[in-house]
C-alpha cells in the first residue's frame, strides 16, 4: 500500500533588510539603537563577537519586512543625516 505525502511549498521568499544605526545604550547584553530616520529600537541583540559603547556605528539586520525585529551584525558606517551638512552659500 503507496502513502501519498502532500508538500506546499510557500512562495514568498523571505526578504533581509540592512541598515546603519548607531548605539545610544549600552546594557550588558544588549544595546539601544538609533535609526538615521530617528527611529529607536531598545534592548537589540548583538549576533556579532564584536563589543560596542555609546555613540559607536552598527550595521544592523532587520529580519521581516515590517522592521520589527532587528539584530546587530557588525561594524557599521557613520550614518549622515541631511541635516548635520553644513550649507556654505558664495
Amino acid at each position: 500500500m503507496k502513502k501519498r505525502i502532500s508538500i506546499s511549498l510557500d512562495p514568498e521568499e523571505k526578504k533581509l533588510y540592512y541598515n546603519d544605526a548607531f548605539v545610544t545604550k549600552v546594557y550588558e547584553d544588549s544595546y539601544d539603537i538609533q535609526l538615521p530616520n530617528g527611529e529607536i529600537y531598545k534592548y537589540v541583540q548583538n549576533s556579532s563577537n564584536l563589543d560596542f559603547d555609546t555613540g559607536d556605528y552598527v550595521s544592523i539586520l532587520f529580519s521581516d519586512s515590517d522592521r520589527t525585529e532587528c539584530k546587530i551584525i557588525g561594524v557599521g558606517k557613520k550614518v549622515t543625516s541631511i541635516s548635520n551638512i553644513p550649507i556654505v552659500r558664495v
